[in-house]
């Protein structure tokens, strides 16, 4: 081989070296804009789950606020209607039926029912009866006032 011939094919060699290093280059370019495209859509996703998550942790955290605020509310509310029922007791020498009073205190209901009434309780849904409600009603008419 001539000094010609292997200089001929030397720049035959490094048009092809250089022609294939600017397609490796193009495509190793093309695949970090593409990787950098993924990451890039990744992260916006990771941060909007987390501004969503942190939205939820505020809203929870806001509601439990809103809650205690109302909870509190409630709390003074009731206590103030208490002052006022006992104050008014008090001024009127009325007492609240519903406070814990000694036994001997207690006023008994009285059970006095005509002796012709009668009281019907429901039957269990398991029962065997199937009695329609005009059975029933002929069965009982005659007790019932």
């Amino acid at each position: 081989m001539k000094s010609n011939e292997f200089k001929a094919l030397v720049d035959t060699f490094s048009n092809v070296v250089n022609a294939r290093a600017a397609t490796t280059q193009a495509l190793v370019k093309a695949e970090i804009k593409a990787s950098e495209t993924r990451v890039t859509r990744r992260i916006n996703e990771a941060k909007e789950e987390l501004r969503a998550e942190l939205a939820t942790k505020e809203q929870v955290a806001n509601l439990g606020i809103a809650i205690h605020q109302v909870d509190t509310n409630l709390v003074k509310k009731v206590n103030k209607h208490e002052r006022r029922l006992e104050n008014l007791e008090d001024s009127t020498k009325t007492n609240d039926p519903h406070k814990n009073y000694p036994i001997a205190e207690i006023p008994r209901p009285r059970k006095s029912f005509p002796e012709n009434w009668l009281i019907v309780y429901p039957l269990p849904a398991s029962s065997q009866h199937n009695h329609t409600s005009r059975d029933l009603t002929s069965l009982f008419s005659k007790h019932v006032v």
